[in-house]
């Protein structure tokens, strides 16, 4: 096989091996779709939670702020979810960490839900992890944060 034919099969590898199109989501647009279970066993619908403001939380077991982020949530969510509040941690963690991502979901009163059981998930994992969206009660994308505001900035970024 000839240099050249061994690049041009290289780079139809990579091609191919590449996303059929790449995730934009644009603030103020209508949310993209989540719909799984979570490891506790409910359903969760990102679409059936219109009504509510809900913050969306990616993260991971690996991410030591993230685990930080995750127990500080748990605290606002109890403080604001008769405020119409709801939290879903969408953790990255492969199959094999359930353990771990079950160890978290029974120390929070919101769903934690795997990636890789989403029937539906429109949100591609970052490179670097926490990610926070927050979704308004009308489903759509208000802001996101790569690192979780604190104190009066959560409050003020949730309830704009």
């Amino acid at each position: 096989m000839s240099f050249k034919s061994f690049i041009g099969a290289l780079c139809a590898v990579v091609l191919f091996s590449l996303p059929a199109r790449a995730v934009v989501m644009t603030l103020g647009a209508k949310a993209p779709p989540l719909v799984a279970k979570s490891v506790g066993g409910a359903k969760v619908d990102l679409a059936k939670l219109k009504g509510k403001t809900v913050i969306l939380y990616l993260w991971t077991t690996q991410c030591a702020s993230c685990m930080k982020d995750l127990y500080t949530l748990r605290d606002f969510y109890n403080k604001y979810q008769d405020k119409g509040l709801a939290v879903i941690a969408l953790s990255a963690d492969p199959p094999q960490l359930r353990y771990m991502v079950e160890n978290v979901d029974a120390l929070v009163d919101y769903p934690v839900v795997m990636a890789s059981d989403a029937q539906q998930n429109g949100y591609a994992m970052p490179g670097r992890f926490p990610l926070m969206y927050i979704i308004t009660k009308d489903g759509k994308l208000h802001s996101f944060y790569s690192v979780m505001p604190k104190g009066q900035a959560l409050l003020q970024a949730v309830f704009h």
